[in-house]
């Protein structure tokens, strides 16, 4: 929010009074100045001055005077403090912060002479002076000499020096020094304290102590400001200087300035030092060769940050040369001017030193670095920080995405590139498993995906939009390779140059949000756009559509009268199933072409049946007839294995199930729907049963069989339909897969054939078993009534009336088995709710 005209004029006049920096000189830093003021100004927290703040800063100045020994001086705040409180306004609290803010350093200039009380306490004589002192006692020559101001810069030797006489000075002069020992140097002959052997020895240690008074007075140079700038310039430029080693760079300390003290000069030059090291890192490793690509941009980009410091330090040399008017030359300001220019290369430097090259994910691990590098001076306004390095994690982001372009736009991968985040799982991978088993995302050994953070949001895109023209290369249909070509080429131009304008740096979206925004318009529109181009193939040229309505018509009975004509063919031949002959085989095969090849959606051709042998031990266990050897029956719709891709590999063995489910239903269906000629018995002993019992199992398949029908399977049917009717809603590969996925494990789950529902599944197996048991009794009572004498039908009603009260017994234990699983399951998590539809319409 900008900020009023009149609190902008103030501003601008306060950062030009404060800072001395004003727009025409340098417009970048006084804007850089004022932004910082004003959002100090927004985020202010308080209107007024905190008064208790205020009292507390007080409370605490005295006391430290207490602290200090400045007790007149503690004592004579508290008592003024508690005189102002008596005559306090709005405003003191204000006036007090103003004076605390003005204040500098009082617990050391605070001096109690200065307030007004303590003057009328002030001994009214002046104070004694030294002017008074030597004027009643004047000092004599030695006395002058012995209050000079000692020079403690003088060296070691100077220190200790004696007075050293020549070793040939015969024995008179000897005897002449010994007796004038209070000579003008003060010296002492020490060659009368040494035996002759001796003076040669020590002759030649005063010959040595002489040479190191020599170099030590050579260790201090002083030199001009000019030349230490012109030195230091040169060091920067990675040239040979006086001040600094070659190698190092380390200060050589005999070189000061005779206006500044040698440490301060010292601490200068050791920052100029280090951005010396700081560039010669970065200018070695500009001049090293690469091989990836990346490093190679990274290298160049680094290159050229370094020009552009040779280039601010030739500047800088150029006003110091043929000078035509007055200019300051400061080693201080070109200090500071220096560090404003390269305050971001210690961060690059850093990331040079911690040897990129041998990271396990350099491509990755660099571009993060550098982008949390840019967010991180975007967000803090660091305008010397974020244009520099934004220019080069563009530069190294181009180069990236060269890879990317080239996937998304042709499919292919670099055989040599190891750290792309796609890689080329299985080569060999036919066209019914390409879109799931050849390529997929790149993953490090603890399960990181190796991109750079910001790419990872896209990852999947980009691995589905190069998958997808790698799909339409393997499925050799070069004109969809041209339509793609033509549609999405314009979309495929991503403008991330501007990322590094100043507009940009202004701007109060975010890096990260820009960045996002810059690549997901590049990326979505190729991923939408190939994704599009495969599906509409699939939809139009493999006829995916109808090879659905296909499979629902085959399997799922979506024409009830063509799965019933069907599967009354197949049960009328229950007894052959079994030994699966080959001309059974042959005959059904050919019942169910003739059956369904009138059909529109279905191809007779794609359509074929197998019988699977029974093992031995279900020949033994079924040594009469049951609906378990309707599961020989497999029946199989082929299509092109390109759809193979979006239909799951597990439709087609769900369909099967529910194809065997639906017709074991409709073979005891079957066997039950037909009038029983045992009814027209008189025996009511014998028809009661027989009705009760064949009434209640009809009625259990019957529910079965509508359950599956149009509460299971056709809602789930519509739904595929409707979702892939909206084309809108399904717009890529992965959500048709998706949606095909989606139905798979509903007509699983609705349909009783979750593995969790074992249990009900045997249960309704035994039931439907009861039903073809019970068609099996009524047609061998009709033979006994045929055939038997009066005398033996009474023994043979006996029989029957015992097996069917054991059926009955066994229907009521497999339906209440039954009721009672399906409502156990579906109370638990991930139960189907039409599981307890079901138990109650079974128990009703």
């Amino acid at each position: 929010m900008a900020l009023p005209q009149k609190t902008q004029e103030l501003m601008d006049d306060l950062v030009q009074g404060v800072a001395g920096v004003s727009p025409q000189a340098n417009a970048k830093e006084f804007r850089a100045m004022r932004d910082a003021a004003a959002k100090a100004l927004r985020q202010h927290r308080y209107a007024r001055t905190n008064q208790f703040n205020v009292e507390k800063s007080l409370s605490g100045l005295v006391e430290k005077f207490e602290v200090l020994n400045k007790e007149r001086v503690a004592q004579a705040l508290e008592r003024r403090l508690q005189e102002l409180g008596n005559n306090a306004n709005k405003w003191t609290p204000d006036v007090l912060a103003l004076l605390l803010h003005l204040s500098d350093n009082p617990t050391e200039k605070a001096n109690v002479e200065d307030l007004e009380s303590s003057k009328q306490q002030r001994n009214d004589e002046p104070p004694l002076t030294w002017d008074e002192v030597l004027g009643d006692d004047p000092l004599d020559e030695q006395e002058k000499d012995l209050w000079q101001d000692i020079d403690f810069a003088r060296s070691e030797l100077d220190e200790e020096e004696v007075t050293l006489h020549s070793e040939g000075a015969s024995e008179d002069s000897e005897h002449t020094q010994l007796s004038s020992v209070a000579s003008d140097d003060g010296g002492v002959n020490l060659d009368l304290l040494l035996s002759k052997s001796d003076r040669e020895g020590f002759s030649k240690l005063r010959t040595q102590l002489r040479q190191k008074n020599t170099r030590s007075g050579e260790e201090t140079i002083t030199i001009t400001e000019l030349e230490a700038v012109r030195e230091v310039l040169h060091m920067l430029h990675g040239l040979p200087s006086r001040l600094f080693t070659s190698e190092t760079l380390k200060v050589d300390t005999r070189y000061r300035l005779s206006h500044i003290s040698q440490s301060g000069f010292r601490h200068i030059l050791s920052d100029f030092a280090q951005i010396g090291r700081t560039t010669g890192r970065l200018r070695d490793f500009s001049q090293q060769k690469q091989s990836e690509p990346l490093l190679q941009s990274f290298s160049a980009a680094v290159g050229s940050i370094v020009h552009s410091f040779d280039t601010v330090i030739s500047d800088i040399e150029g006003r110091f040369v043929g000078i035509r008017c007055p200019t300051i030359v400061s080693i201080l300001s070109l200090h500071h001017e220096i560090e404003s220019h390269t305050r971001h290369l210690p961060i690059l430097a850093d990331l040079i030193s911690q040897d990129i090259l041998t990271y396990e994910r350099p491509t990755s691990k660099l571009l993060d670095d550098l982008y949390n590098i840019v967010d991180s001076a975007h967000a803090a306004s660091d305008a010397s920080t974020y244009e520099p390095v934004t220019r080069m994690f563009v530069s190294c982001l181009e180069t990236y995405l060269k890879q990317v372009r080239r996937w998304m736009e042709e499919g292919q991968l670099l055989l040599e590139d190891q750290k792309f985040l796609v890689q080329d799982r299985d080569k060999e991978a036919d066209i019914s498993s390409f879109w799931q088993h050849r390529f997929n995302l790149r993953h490090d050994a603890k399960g990181n995906l190796e991109a750079p953070s910001f790419m990872q949001p896209f990852a999947a895109e980009i691995l589905a939009s190069g998958k997808a023209i790698s799909f339409i290369n393997a499925l050799e249909v070069p004109h969809l390779l041209w339509q793609h070509g033509q549609t999405s080429q314009p979309a495929l131009d991503i403008d991330i140059s501007s990322l590094h304008d100043v507009s940009t740096f202004d701007s109060l979206i975010p890096f990260s949000a820009a960045l996002q925004d810059a690549l997901g318009e590049f990326i979505i529109r190729s991923y939408t756009q190939s994704s599009l181009t495969l599906r509409n193939h699939f939809m139009h040229a493999y006829h995916h559509s109808t090879v659905l309505h296909a499979l629902e018509t085959v399997f799922l009975s979506a024409d009830g009268s063509l799965f019933n004509s069907l599967a009354d063919e197949i049960t009328s031949r229950i007894d052959d199933l079994q030994y699966t002959r080959s001309d059974t085989r042959l005959l059904l095969e050919e019942v169910a072409r003739t059956t369904f090849g009138d059909a529109e959606c279905i191809d007779a051709r794609h359509l074929s049946l197998t019988l699977v042998p029974p093992s031995r031990k279900q020949q033994a266990q079924q040594k009469r007839r049951s609906v378990k050897s309707l599961a020989s029956v497999v029946l199989s719709y082929s299509y092109h294995p390109a759809l193979s891709n979006i239909i799951p590999t597990t439709l087609l063995p769900t369909l099967q199930s529910l194809f065997t489910f639906l017709l074991q239903i409709r073979f005891a269906k079957s066997l039950l729907s037909k009038s029983p000629r045992h009814l027209a018995s008189p025996s009511p002993k014998i028809r009661n049963p027989t009705l009760a019992l064949h009434h209640r199992l009809l009625a259990t398949v019957t529910v079965l069989e509508s359950h599956i029908l149009l509460t299971a399977l056709a809602p789930c049917i519509e739904t595929l339909h409707s979702e892939l009717d909206n084309i809108d809603a399904t717009p890529t590969i992965d959500a048709l897969i998706a949606v095909h996925a989606t139905f798979t494990s509903s007509i699983h789950a609705r349909g009783l054939q979750s593995e969790s529902l074992r249990t009900a599944r045997d249960a309704i197996t035994g039931i439907l078993d009861l039903s073809v048991a019970l068609a099996a009794l009524v047609d061998e009572a009709t033979l006994v009534d045929d055939n038997v004498h009066e005398d033996g039908k009474g023994a043979s009603e006996k029989r029957t009336r015992e097996r069917l009260g054991r059926m009955r017994a066994q229907h009521a234990e497999l339906l209440g088995l039954l009721v009672a699983e399906l409502r156990s399951k579906s109370r638990e998590d991930g139960g189907e709710a039409g599981w307890g539809v079901l138990a109650e319409r079974l128990a009703w």
